[in-house]
């Protein structure tokens, strides 16, 4: 009778036991390889965003914090320039270029080329090596006002309610720092093409051509309006919640150019929202008060309709290749690749906490945060027409097996490129996560009828997937004040 009840125990509790193990083991599994595909090599890209310089809630709350949420006083004020530029451009080299190649080169050596010549318009004994390390430097001054909503209709619904409006005015610097080198063979002086600067740069190609130069582009970033409500607002503690409305002030970038400026969200509408709080961690009568303060904005971005580069799937810098109609001549598969796409970004997320000394008159902080977004959703707005193919040697001929190394024997019949045969990840911001510290210190005075503040701060971003995004430090210096 007993060794009955405990095999009858063993077949309900052992599959159970089973199970549970199976889940669990699912879920390391499952965690693993999305720890694994977050670090992944991005490569072969046509697009990258770059995070807004005034898109730093960091910079945005230190020392304004108290003024900006407390609802006495009716208006506030603050300007914040700040700076940012990359480091580490190395960590890049393969976003626009290809995998596990810092420097590609055009050969038709079969051992050692990475792109065949005659794809770029260059003689087939062309032999060169060229470089693309892109950098940015960012600066903006950003200005921001704040107003106490006017109680209506006497309803204590509308009490500590408050508007608010900011206006970044942003540069923008972009160098892809591209070089060649070891050219031989080039053509004629007098062609249009005969390096590999000048391939790049082909007239021809009314997309994504690579400048060699830096280029810069000073304009309003975005305009924000919204409006936010104090929930609790003393001298060290508060805790407030806010939304609103972001309008872009200029248009998408044109894709003329590989890595366009971008001064803000590169002509997405948005809506904002976000929470803020601080509170105590010591006596509030201290010389010196410890507060414990935590930042939390999401940027959800409206979708548009912008140009973008696809490729083939599966096809490495597909889109430097030639293709044609069939019975016309080659195109370049910048023109041929280049489509009016839709865009969804999503949600944007940008956190900080930390802790801040208050010394009186004094103010520093120490902080940690994020700033990051999910893989851009791309779609053709139009559906495909196959009637392109890659390029054979002939008016009729077509050669689907090429690459962008070699150029395979024609097809039997001209093979068109299908809808199912275009890659829209490589024209996507791949998923971003930036690791950001910062310290800061200022002073500030905070009086009945009016404060005043100013101080400066410094931060450094690394990204969670070198292959994704800068590494990036800079500074800001803000000063305000509330009436």
């Amino acid at each position: 009778m007993r060794k009955a009840f405990l095999l009858l125990c063993a077949l309900l509790i052992l599959p159970g036991a089973a199970y549970g193990a199976f889940q669990t083991w699912h879920r390391l599994q499952t965690e693993r390889h999305r720890l694994a595909s977050g670090k992944r090599i991005v490569s072969s890209q046509s697009f990258l965003f770059t995070r807004p310089v005034f898109q730093n809630i960091a910079a945005r709350m230190s020392f304004w914090h108290s003024s900006f949420f407390d609802t006495r006083k009716n208006s506030a004020f603050r300007a914040t320039p700040i700076y940012q530029k990359t480091f580490k451009p190395d960590d890049m080299l393969q976003y626009f270029g290809m995998k596990y190649k810092n420097s590609i080169r055009i050969s038709n050596n079969v051992l050692n080329g990475d792109v065949r010549p005659q794809w770029l318009g260059l003689p087939g004994n062309f032999d060169g090596t060229f470089n693309i390390r892109p950098e940015q430097t960012q600066f903006g001054l950003d200005l921001i006002f704040r107003k106490t909503f006017p109680k209506l209709f006497d309803l204590d619904f509308f009490d500590r309610w408050w508007i608010y409006m900011t206006a970044p005015v942003v540069m923008v610097e972009n160098n892809m720092n591209f070089s060649q080198s070891d050219v031989t063979n080039p053509g004629p002086l007098n062609a249009p093409v005969r390096d590999v600067v000048t391939a790049f740069q082909n007239p021809d190609w009314n997309y994504l051509k690579i400048r060699t130069g830096s280029e810069t582009k000073t304009r309003l970033g975005q305009f924000q309006v919204g409006m936010g409500k104090t929930f609790i607002s003393e001298d060290v503690a508060h805790l407030t919640t806010y939304s609103g409305l972001s309008i872009p002030t200029y248009h998408s970038t044109k894709n003329k150019y590989m890595f366009e400026e971008q001064p803000g969200f590169n002509g997405h509408a948005g809506f904002i929202w976000g929470v803020s709080t601080q509170f105590p961690l010591t006596h509030v009568d201290r010389h010196c008060v410890t507060c414990f303060f935590l930042n939390f904005e999401n940027t959800y971005l409206i979708r548009n309709h912008q140009f973008r580069t696809v490729e083939l799937m599966n096809k490495e810098w597909s889109r430097y290749m030639m293709f044609r109609k069939f019975g016309e001549p080659a195109e370049p598969g910048v023109n041929v690749l280049t489509r009016k796409v839709r865009c969804s970004p999503y949600n944007y997320m940008d956190f900080t906490a930390g802790f801040r000394f208050d010394l009186k008159t004094v103010e520093a902080e120490i902080g940690f945060g994020a700033w990051g977004h999910g893989e851009e959703r791309i779609m053709l707005v139009d559906e495909w027409d196959p009637i392109y193919a890659i390029a054979g040697t002939g008016l009729n001929d077509s050669a689907s097996q090429s690459t962008i190394k070699t150029q395979a024997p024609n097809d039997f019949v001209f093979t068109p490129v299908q809808h199912s045969q275009i890659d829209l990840i490589s024209p996507a911001q791949p998923g971003t996560l930036l690791w950001r510290t910062h310290l800061a210190i200022g002073s500030k005075k905070r009086g009945e009828t009016g404060d005043a503040f100013f101080g400066l701060g410094v931060f450094i971003e690394v990204p969670h997937n070198k292959t994704t995004y800068f590494n990036q430090w800079g500074a800001w210096f803000t000063f305000g004040g509330a009436l």
